[in-house]
């Protein structure tokens, strides 16, 4: 089963522009490590701070591989990207929790003093995001919609 794994990231290698590689193998190592970490979570808070990073390393990745094709290369697309990746994988966080520890995904047992710190983490990162820029508001309940339905699969 490997033999796929090894295409898929041949074929990706193959796609990174030149000029953005090294940032994007980089990130991906700190997205590897923020991965097992989050995994190693004593508490809600270290948890929170893992998947923060992970949603943040995810989207600056997202922000690299499209980079070489952006005429303007404003910095405030780079921070609204890793903002609205914080925030989004707070969201999955919220849906996935229980199941993440009824697998054995984490290390601690959620309860909901946790998901409230979840949930007003992602607030604070989520609620900024859609009041500057209101016309997100569909694009996010979507997002939080699609994931929901990922419970039933």
């Amino acid at each position: 089963m490997e033999v796929p794994y090894k295409l898929a990231t041949e074929l990706l290698k193959k796609q990174i522009d030149p000029s953005v590689y090294d940032a994007v193998l980089n990130r991906f190592s700190q997205l590897c490590d923020e991965v097992y970490y989050e995994r190693c979570s004593n508490n809600i808070s270290e948890y929170i701070q893992h998947r923060k990073n992970i949603g943040h390393f995810t989207a600056e990745i997202s922000y690299l591989l499209i980079q070489p094709f952006l005429r303007d290369r404003d910095p405030e697309i780079l921070r609204f990207f890793c903002k609205v990746g914080e925030a989004g994988c707070l969201v999955d966080s919220l849906i996935d929790l229980r199941s993440d520890y009824e697998n054995g995904l984490i290390e601690f047992r959620p309860n909901l003093s946790g998901y409230l710190k979840v949930l007003t983490h992602a607030a604070s990162i989520g609620i900024p995001l859609l009041w500057r820029y209101p016309k997100l508001m569909n694009v996010f309940y979507q997002a939080v919609a699609d994931n929901c339905r990922d419970i039933k699969r």
